[in-house]
């Protein structure tokens, strides 16, 4: 696998600039039978932090205006609060447990076919690039690429950023995508600002964004993950532009999504609840999802029935007329792409969970409620609870479970049964199949261990 060179960020902005500024659309080619696909995942991007999905800081204008072209799903599930388990669970349509990811130093295990191995085989040239390092080539995330571009941690100068910002990393991607031949690509991008928010000198938010929304008062950290969600909306617009200004890249399908969320302080009875990966609140796991087709077969409006990111790559497989593996435990949503207002059939509740480092708990959610199993005596949580889906949720003191032990009583059953049918595969290292290098010092770096 070869990387691509990178564009400097200066090179980035320019470019965008001017595909933005002097192109208007360019004449549509026409459809191919099947076109190109961008899967763009904006690491740590939880929902309610867009416009379109109730925010009012005003951070994504760019976002909230693609959001209004696309079919938006307004409520999306991620099957586990920080990202190994997540994405691996999103590329594969499989559940965490049923692929063995549960820690940080796990291996997407060879039996669970990517997305990419899945398109390369029926045709597309697979190209991805990543800011994140716990998708890295060495837990396994790069089978089926053509070309796969991994992060490179910065470990050791802790007043720098520790990985490359959204300007590099969109970068990077439009080199990828000039190598694209006459047949169609598939393109992967993970861009990393909503994570490294906090880092201080740290982070990947550019200097221009740092004074922005003082009204956000109470907390430093949340008015720099609202600047850090500012660059990312910014940046993301700024790239779908310049792409689609590429030759061949005019017929193009964009999947815009989050993977988890962040907790933001949002329960602040509850100990440690302002990161991701230690809980499984809808701070943590509601993420905004759009998928953009600017000429295409897809309908712009809300969705509001419940989705998975199980669901991504069996809807996305059977749109393009793939066939799916039959590992997969989501199921396609298609019908809703196109408008249709009758419900896709899905699980009745649907599963998240985490078991990271010391963090243990699972639950299950309906459009109306959070049944949580707190395994692991979390610090302001009662062990079962029972609380609203959205709205205002603060651990043992919000919980609902003495005032609804019936609706508790019907997603803990299910819940067992759920596990029952689900049992948990046995993880495999990274560094039992790979050469890990500094995996454990860049690990450390990004905050997972």
């Amino acid at each position: 696998m070869s990387n691509a060179s990178a564009i400097s960020r200066r090179g980035f902005l320019a470019a965008s600039a001017a595909a933005s500024a002097a192109l208007a659309w360019p004449a549509r080619a026409q459809q191919s039978a099947r076109p190109n696909v961008v899967l763009l995942i904006i690491d740590t991007l939880r929902a309610d932090a867009l416009g379109c999905y109730g925010s009012k800081v005003g951070a994504s204008a760019e976002l909230d205006a693609i959001a209004a072209q696309s079919a938006q799903f307004m409520f999306t599930t991620a099957h586990a609060s920080w990202t190994l388990p997540s994405i691996g669970s999103l590329l594969t349509s499989q559940y965490p447990r049923t692929v063995g990811l549960f820690d940080s130093t796990d291996y997407l295990q060879e039996a669970a076919p990517l997305v990419s191995q899945e398109l390369k085989a029926a045709g597309y040239r697979t190209m991805g690039t990543t800011a994140n390092a716990m998708i890295n080539s060495v837990a396994g995330f790069s089978r089926g690429f053509d070309d796969y571009i991994d992060a490179i941690i910065n470990w050791k100068e802790k007043d720098k950023p520790r990985t490359k910002d959204s300007a590099k990393t969109f970068g990077e991607a439009l080199e990828l995508a000039k190598q694209k031949g006459a047949e169609p690509g598939y393109l992967q991008i993970n861009i990393m600002e909503a994570h490294e928010y906090y880092r201080g000198p740290g982070k990947l938010t550019r200097p221009e964004f740092d004074n922005l929304y003082p009204e956000i008062t109470g907390s430093a950290h949340r008015r720099e993950y609202f600047q850090a969600v500012r660059q990312a909306s910014i940046d993301t617009k700024a790239f779908i532009d310049a792409l689609r200004a590429m030759a061949g890249w005019e017929d193009t399908l964009f999947i815009i999504l989050g993977d988890h969320g962040e907790g933001l302080n949002d329960h602040p009875h509850v100990w440690q609840s302002n990161s991701h990966g230690k809980l499984i609140y809808g701070s943590n796991v509601f993420v905004p999802m759009m998928w953009y087709y600017p000429g295409g077969n897809i309908t712009p409006g809300q969705i509001y029935q419940p989705a998975r990111l199980l669901d991504v790559v069996p809807t996305l497989l059977d749109f393009l007329g793939v066939q799916a593996s039959p590992k997969h435990a989501g199921v396609s949503l298609k019908p809703l792409l196109g408008g249709s207002i009758d419900d896709v059939l899905v699980q009745d509740f649907i599963v998240s969970e985490t078991y990271n480092d010391e963090w243990e708990k699972i639950g299950c959610f309906s459009s109306s409620w959070q049944y949580i199993h707190h395994r692991d005596h979390h610090a302001g949580c009662s062990e079962f609870e029972l609380q609203p889906a959205s709205g205002y949720v603060d651990g043992k003191r919000t919980n609902q479970i003495k005032r609804h032990p019936d609706i508790a009583a019907r997603m803990a059953a299910y819940l067992e049964q759920w596990e029952a049918e689900h049992p948990r595969t046995q993880a495999v290292k990274a560094s039992d199949v790979s050469d890990t290098g500094n995996r454990k010092e860049e690990l450390e770096a990004l905050g997972y261990l």
